[in-house]
């Protein structure tokens, strides 16, 4: 048992306990000698990220202000304060500990029948366990912990870099449970193996006895429905679900091929009552998944809606167009992404490349008006900053090469557009599990 320096009982060892932000603090183990530990303020780390932050503008007011807002993040966050990671206290004497177990998702399966699989194990766990103080924690209230998750099996690497504190410091957890599919001599089971958590040292899976693995008459119906392919179907659809909602500020340039001796001058308006001009929905990694230095390669597929208005303005007569008129640019496009993501104590910078569809009406000027569907191209730079568990800021660049002339006239010859956004999204990770329960 671990107790305060007030006598109040923390937990039992092994467990993860986490602390204040304050200058010292003391834990007795039961038995054993009272151990003082102090969380330090470093001055270097709050520094180092404001200046590796504000190395990405150029205009002295953005890198004053992004250097203040990554230090007030720093601050909130803790990330400028250095804690002890590991506490030993060794006894002179041990006895057989009581389990606490998170199950591990289970690589390709869907929600439903995942939540099957996991009923049947902790039936099968509680017959066959000598320990009557082995748990094992509702999968339900860890739901929310791995749909933030970048999806499918947790590795070893995973838990070891980041999620064993995590899991052990939210749920009190010891011990994770991965159950695989196996199939030995043509007779298919899920094979259990655990992994000790709170553990300083690295750990690595252990194959627990077979008396643990779980046959198929358990969920024999269950497994045979999860393998239908109408399921297999929507399963793989469901993967395709966006889990972020963004709403924009653009501003775009729309690229002039004409060849001409007419000089006319292109500008995007601005309206007072109109600063969000767009909105999108697209896939985003949360930073709970990643450390603090880390990166990733995935696919994923975004859909954009934007409304922007122009003003063109000549400077000599043109036959069939006035010396000054406006437009609008109305888009909708859907790409499937390719994105490579390099996360840092400040935020995650993303390179994409996209491919897909859209839509464009331009409407004001009888000259210009026009819509059509055209095949397009996307390329962009983005970084993004999580300021809750859920809302997010983002600001990047994009470019959009068309398959043919959006516009095309005397004046006027785009196939592509240059934009760069604003934007603040909110942050859905629990889509994919809601859409899951819903179908399958």
């Amino acid at each position: 048992d671990i107790y305060d320096s007030e006598g109040i009982l923390l937990g039992q060892t092994p467990f993860v306990h986490r602390i204040d932000r304050s200058a010292n603090f003391s834990f007795q183990v039961e038995g054993g000698r009272q151990q003082v530990h102090s969380c330090d303020f470093v001055w270097g780390t709050l520094a180092g990220n404001g200046l590796a932050s504000s190395v990405f503008y150029s205009v002295p007011p953005a890198v004053g202000i992004s250097f203040v807002a990554t230090s007030l993040i720093d601050l909130m966050s803790g990330s400028s304060y250095s804690c002890p990671d590991v506490m030993v206290n060794n006894l002179s004497y041990s006895k057989e500990k009581c389990k606490s177990i998170v199950m591990l998702p289970i690589d390709g399966e869907n929600y439903r029948f995942e939540h099957k699989v996991y009923g049947a194990w902790q039936q099968k766990f509680s017959n066959n366990s000598s320990n009557d103080c082995d748990k094992i924690i509702d999968p339900k209230t860890t739901d929310d912990f791995f749909d933030r998750l970048k999806g499918g099996s947790v590795s070893e690497y995973d838990l070891n870099r980041r999620y064993k504190r995590e899991l052990s410091s939210k749920y009190n957890a010891t011990h994770a449970v991965q159950l695989q599919e196996v199939d030995q001599k043509g007779v298919k089971s899920y094979q259990a193996k655990i992994f000790q958590l709170a553990k300083s040292a690295k750990s690595k899976f252990a194959k627990l006895d077979p008396k643990f693995n779980l046959g198929l008459d358990l969920i024999g119906q269950d497994y045979v429905e999860s393998r239908r392919w109408t399921n297999k179907a929507k399963a793989a659809l469901i993967t395709l679900i966006p889990n972020s909602l963004i709403f924009s500020f653009n501003s775009s340039n729309l690229n002039n091929n004409i060849d001409s001796s007419v000089e006319l001058d292109i500008s995007q308006l601005q309206e007072s009552n109109q600063f969000i001009s767009g909105w999108g929905v697209t896939s985003m990694d949360h930073p709970d998944a990643f450390l603090s230095w880390d990166h990733r390669l995935r696919f994923f597929p975004s859909l954009d809606y934007k409304i922007e208005r122009f003003r063109v303005e000549i400077d000599e007569e043109v036959p069939g167009f006035s010396s000054e008129f406006d437009f609008s640019f109305v888009s909708i496009a859907a790409y499937y992404n390719l994105g490579y993501t390099v996360y840092t104590p400040f935020g995650g910078t993303r390179f994409e490349l996209g491919t897909g569809a859209s839509w464009f009406g331009v409407y004001g000027d009888e000259s210009l008006k026009k819509n059509h569907f055209v095949t397009s191209f996307r390329g962009g730079l983005s970084h993004t900053v999580f300021l809750s568990d859920s809302l997010f800021l983002t600001a990047g660049g994009r470019f959009s090469a068309f398959s043919k002339k959006i516009i095309k006239n005397q004046i006027m010859d785009t196939d592509a557009i240059v934009s760069f956004r604003v934007g603040l999204g909110y942050y859905f990770p629990n889509l994919k599990s809601i859409a899951s329960r819903a179908v399958l």
